[in-house]
C-alpha cells in the first residue's frame, strides 16, 4: 500500500480513482493530469457531476468496479478510510500520510489490518508509570472496529505504579509539575463532583432501567468503581460492591472487593464498568473477565469517553488513557465473545448494554 503520488509501473494502467470532491482532490487531480498520470475519476460518498472533466462516482458504484484503486487525499483521512474499507479490499486503498499500514492484529477485534502513527507518552506518565524510562510506542488504529490504542501495553507493575494512591496528594503534586492547571481543587472535583455525581448516576440508571426488573435482592458490582459514588441511588435495596485496586476507601454502604477471584462468588444482577476500559492494558482480558462474571440475566453496562484528538494527527501524545473506543468497537468485541449489544449510544459519552444471548 504505497502512495499514489509515487505511482509505480503496475498502477499506471489500473483503474485509479481519487477520493473526494474538495480542494485536496482537485490538487491531486491537477498533479496527475500535469504529469500525465492516468486516472479514471473521483469517488465521493454520493457521487455525481464531474471534476476536471472526469466523473465523480459513488461508493456503491466503486464496489462494482473490479480492481479499482482509491487514493484518499483529505487531511482527515481516517474516518474516510474506515468508510471506504466497507466497500473495497484494503490492498486497493492508498493514503498520503505518515501513518503506516501493518499486518498487526487489533487488540479489540483481531482484525489483521491496522495502522500505526507516531506517538509519545507524556512526561508525567514517563515519571510515574515508567520511573523516568522512555517507552517506544505508536498510536494504532483499526478501521474495522474503529479503536485507537497505544502499541506499547503497560505491564501490571507499571499500571500499579500509576493507580496506587490514585488522585491522592503525591499523585496530584507529581502531575501538577507537568500540568500547572492540575491543582488540588481540580483533582478533588474529579472524584467529588459538585452535584455529588448525581448527573452521572442518573444517566447510568436511565440507560439501563429498561433492562432491570427489580432492585430486590440485587447484587450490583461497579468494576473499577473507585469509592462506588457512581452506583445509581435508585437501587435502594440492592447490595452494592466495588472491585477496586487503587487502595481507596469505599462509601459507607459499599462493599470493597480487592481480589478478582472473589468476583465469581456472587450472582450479579448488574455489572457497571464506568470509565475504566480506556485505562486497561489487557482489553481482551478485562472484557473476558466481565463476561465470565455474568449470568444469563445479568446486565453489563460499559461507558467510555469520546476522544478524537488522535485522529489524523502526525503525532499523538498518550496520557492515562491508552485506549480510545468507538461505538462499533463493542459490537465487534461482542461478536468475538458470543454476547450481544442490547443498546448503545454515542452522546456525551459512549455507552452500551451487553447481555448474554438468549
Amino acid at each position: 500500500m504505497e502512495q499514489l503520488y509515487r505511482v509505480n509501473d503496475n498502477l499506471k494502467c489500473k483503474k485509479n480513482y481519487i477520493y473526494g470532491n474538495g480542494i485536496h482532490a482537485l490538487i491531486v487531480g491537477e498533479y496527475y493530469m500535469g504529469n500525465q498520470i492516468h486516472f479514471e475519476g473521483f469517488v465521493a460518498e454520493n457521487g455525481k457531476g464531474d471534476i476536471l472533466g472526469k466523473p465523480v462516482i459513488s461508493l456503491d458504484e466503486l464496489r462494482k468496479i473490479p480492481e479499482a484503486n482509491v487514493m484518499i487525499t483529505e487531511s482527515e483521512w481516517q474516518e474516510i478510510y474506515d468508510k471506504v474499507y466497507e466497500y473495497i479490499e484494503p490492498e486497493h486503498i492508498y493514503i498520503n500520510t505518515t501513518w503506516i499500514p501493518k499486518r498487526f492484529p487489533c487488540i479489540a477485534c483481531k482484525n489483521e489490518l491496522t495502522f500505526s502513527g507516531n506517538a509519545l507518552f507524556v512526561p508525567f506518565l514517563v515519571e510515574r508509570m515508567f520511573r523516568g524510562e522512555e517507552k517506544t510506542t505508536f498510536m494504532m488504529h483499526c478501521p474495522k472496529c474503529g479503536i485507537y490504542y497505544s502499541y506499547y501495553r503497560p505491564t501490571d507493575e507499571e499500571i500499579g505504579r500509576l493507580y496506587s494512591g490514585y488522585r491522592e496528594e503525591v499523585y496530584q503534586k507529581q502531575r501538577q509539575k507537568y500540568e500547572e492547571n492540575y491543582t488540588k481543587e481540580f483533582n478533588k472535583s474529579l472524584y467529588e463532583p459538585i452535584d455529588g455525581g448525581r448527573d452521572r448516576r442518573d444517566k447510568i440508571f436511565n440507560f439501563i432501567e429498561e433492562f432491570v426488573e427489580t432492585d430486590e435482592n440485587m447484587n450490583i458490582l461497579d468494576y473499577g468503581g473507585d469509592k462506588g459514588q457512581f452506583i445509581p441511588h435508585q437501587f435502594l435495596n440492592a447490595k452494592k460492591y466495588v472491585y477496586e485496586i487503587s487502595g481507596t476507601d469505599t462509601l459507607e454502604d459499599i462493599n470493597l472487593i480487592t481480589d478478582c477471584n472473589e468476583l465469581y462468588s456472587y450472582n450479579w444482577s448488574i455489572i457497571l464498568c464506568n470509565m475504566v476500559m480506556e485505562h486497561v492494558s489487557d482489553i481482551e482480558g478485562c472484557f473476558s473477565e466481565l463476561i465470565s462474571c455474568m449470568n444469563d440475566k445479568s446486565v453489563l453496562y460499559i461507558e467510555v469517553p469520546i476522544e478524537r484528538y488522535m485522529e489524523n494527527r502526525e503525532i499523538s501524545f498518550i496520557h492515562e488513557h491508552i485506549n480510545f473506543f468507538r461505538e462499533k468497537t463493542f459490537y465487534e468485541m461482542a461478536k468475538l465473545f458470543g454476547v450481544e449489544v442490547a443498546k448503545s449510544e454515542t452522546t456525551d459519552a459512549i455507552r452500551c448494554v451487553i447481555k448474554k444471548k438468549s
